[in-house]
């Protein structure tokens, strides 16, 4: 999947409604478009906001960027991608710029630091932190990191790919993702 497959948002107006700029336009289809959190996708430099009065007859809406600054990016006259709030638009970015290096990396577990909260345990990696006063030293307890498109587990021993910002991707996410730039991870 690439960026033309995602439903695409023509601006034909922009207004500053109750102290918030509101672009309106028109989709070229509704494939998975809902109204709520959303961005207006452009590379490096997308807009978040809520979609709003969605009509599915005429595939007009308004994006509600909830900012009284207008946007940093031209709008009027622009088509943009637009894609579901579950995600953010850094990982559009990473996945298709093709100077995005993925280190393969072997996951080791590392200590955490931990600081009780009633009913809960909260940890952070210790590497490289300063401890606070209410914290502890656990030895290998951090013993898993996340994918950040599918979310499963990377486990000691594992086999990821870890980039330069600390984002993992499992195998099977950099193979058929990151390596051929495919955002089909955006599939429904």
């Amino acid at each position: 999947m690439q960026l033309s497959d995602l439903p695409q948002f023509s601006v034909d107006a922009t207004k500053l409604v109750g102290g918030a700029w509101v672009l309106e336009g028109v989709f070229n289809h509704l494939r998975s478009v809902a109204e709520n959190r959303s961005w207006l996708y452009a590379p490096r430099a997308a807009l978040i906001g809520d979609l709003e009065a969605l009509d599915r007859q005429t595939r007009r809406a308004r994006f509600n960027t909830m900012d009284p600054n207008p946007p940093r990016i031209p709008t009027m006259g622009q088509t943009f991608p637009w894609l579901s709030g579950y995600w953010q638009a850094f990982h559009i970015d990473i996945i298709l710029d093709p100077n995005h290096l993925w280190k393969p990396l072997v996951f080791r577990a590392e200590d955490a630091l931990e600081r009780p909260i009633p009913e809960w345990r909260v940890q952070r990696r210790a590497i490289g932190a300063i401890p606070r006063p209410d914290e502890t030293v656990v030895p290998g307890a951090w013993d898993h990191e996340h994918c950040m498109i599918c979310n499963s587990h990377i486990d000691p021993d594992d086999l990821g790919y870890l980039d330069d910002d600390e984002h993992w991707l499992c195998t099977k996410c950099h193979d058929s993702y990151a390596v051929p730039h495919d955002l089909g991870f955006l599939a429904p």
